[in-house]
Order: structure tokens, then sequence, then C-alpha cells
């Protein structure tokens, strides 16, 4: 059986914590930008079909910032918990 690895420490372990939620924040925030992107180029749509496909893109961008924000959150409360 090898040797059992060292348990990192505390601050060890809050620090990885904190570099996973600042990364988490970072993905979201390019998530929130792509969201202003794709509303900017549906609100400049003149066609009825390119403006529903830019409308479709406009959802999906929500949905991942969506995604994004929750990932953040539940890097946040680790982080706190951590912390406590």
């Amino acid at each position: 059986m090898p040797p059992a690895l060292p348990r990192p420490s505390v601050h060890e372990r809050l620090q990885s914590l904190v570099g996973r939620m600042i990364g988490s924040w970072v993905c979201w925030r390019e998530a929130c930008e792509d969201v202003r992107s794709a509303y900017a180029r549906w609100w400049q749509c003149n066609k009825p079909a390119q403006r529903d496909q830019a409308f479709a893109s406009y959802c999906a961008a929500l949905e991942r910032e969506d995604q994004a924000a929750r990932v953040y959150s539940m890097h946040a409360e680790r982080v706190r918990e951590a912390s406590a």
C-alpha cells in the first residue's frame, strides 16, 4: 500500500476554494458579457428570420449566464462555509 498523502492544511484548502470561486466568477462575468452582446445583436436585427435566430441566441446566452451564476454561488458558499 502506498504511503498516505499529507492532508492539505486549512489555509491550503481555503486557498484552493477561493481560487475555484474566482475562476467561476470570471466565467460568470464572461457569460454576462455574452448576454449583453447577444441582446445587442437581437436588438439590431431587422429581418424577421434573423431576429428569431438572434432571440434564440440571446435566450441561450441567458441560460448559460444563469448556470454560471449558480456555479459561482456554489463556490462562494463553499468559501463561506470553510472560512466560518
